[in-house]
């Protein structure tokens, strides 16, 4: 699918099992951040958010903010969320990017 439409089914805070990216078109999905479950329940709770993560410990997670910010250099060779702080502000950018390219 097309990668504005990809992002569209992601949430800017969620957190996804890696393998969902082969349903985005034209992008290296090895060039996209992966993260460990460890590490993703690490940061979970040093942020104290709460909740649970429920995942085998082998898959690799993206996280929405930066599979946007990812796909943005692949695709467009930039980063339209790089001046903006918040996660929800970047995905947002990115998606406006990908949509005014027709990607």
């Amino acid at each position: 699918m097309k990668a504005s439409d990809f992002l569209l089914t992601l949430d800017s805070h969620g957190i996804y099992v890696a393998g969902c990216l082969a349903e985005c078109d034209g992008i290296d999905p090895f060039q996209v951040r992966t993260h460990t479950p460890e590490a993703t329940a690490n940061k979970i709770k040093s942020r104290g958010l709460g909740g649970r993560l429920e995942v085998k410990n082998t898959d690799r997670l993206v996280y929405g903010w930066e599979v946007a910010q990812d796909v943005c250099a692949q695709l467009l060779g930039c980063d339209p969320g790089a001046g903006f702080g918040g996660r929800g502000t970047i995905f947002d950018r990115c998606v406006e990017a990908l949509q005014a390219a027709g990607q």
